[in-house]
């Protein structure tokens, strides 16, 4: 499972500084961090600043955008279909088993950002189990069958987030194997 923490607060409150300090304790704890930056103007500033501690491709500056106001699919895609889509527009749900869907729209504010079908999973959405018969996709639940039935191989694990308001997107992938029994 991977560990998501989202750090907030006013212009000068030290976010940066709690930033830095916590991607120093997780590389020295052997973690690599992905860090997604989001400012309405600093962005690239601290972008700067953290590759002192990391290489530039695990840091994400998103400029002149909230965050809050868009969609995140988090997705598994068999390896062998060379498909990782970096938009949501590119998704091809024929190819991907999604394992959960996360959006905000037209709230003025935002405290949690949890999965859409209002379960309580806070930040990480549904469980879905390995072997499944459907989906996580809403509002309604793709079989996993023909193609992309689950099978012994490797796979990729991955977020797209697209950024509505601004039409701006961020993805993430990992590659890991599944043995079925």
């Amino acid at each position: 499972m991977e560990t998501i923490i989202a750090i907030v607060g006013f212009l000068g409150a030290g976010k940066t500084t709690v930033l830095k300090h916590i991607v120093k304790h997780a590389i020295g704890s052997g973690w690599q961090p992905y860090v997604v930056l989001n400012d309405y103007e600093n962005a690239h500033l601290d972008a700067v600043q953290l590759t002192s501690y990391l290489d530039s491709k695990w840091i994400q500056p998103l400029t002149g955008s909230c965050i809050c106001c868009g969609i995140m699919y988090g997705l598994l895609i068999k390896k062998s279909y060379n498909h990782k889509p970096e938009t949501i527009e590119e998704i091809d749900f024929d190819k991907v088993i999604v394992t959960e869907v996360v959006e905000h729209v037209d709230e003025e504010d935002i405290f949690i950002l949890k999965n859409n079908r209002d379960t309580g999973h806070w930040n990480y959405g549904l469980p879905l189990q390995i072997g499944a018969i459907e989906d996580n996709l809403t509002p309604t639940a793709n079989p996993i069958t023909d193609g992309r039935a689950w099978e012994t191989g490797t796979y990729y694990y991955g977020v797209v987030y697209t950024n509505l308001s601004y039409n701006r997107s961020t993805f993430k992938y990992i590659e890991f194997d599944i043995k079925m029994e």
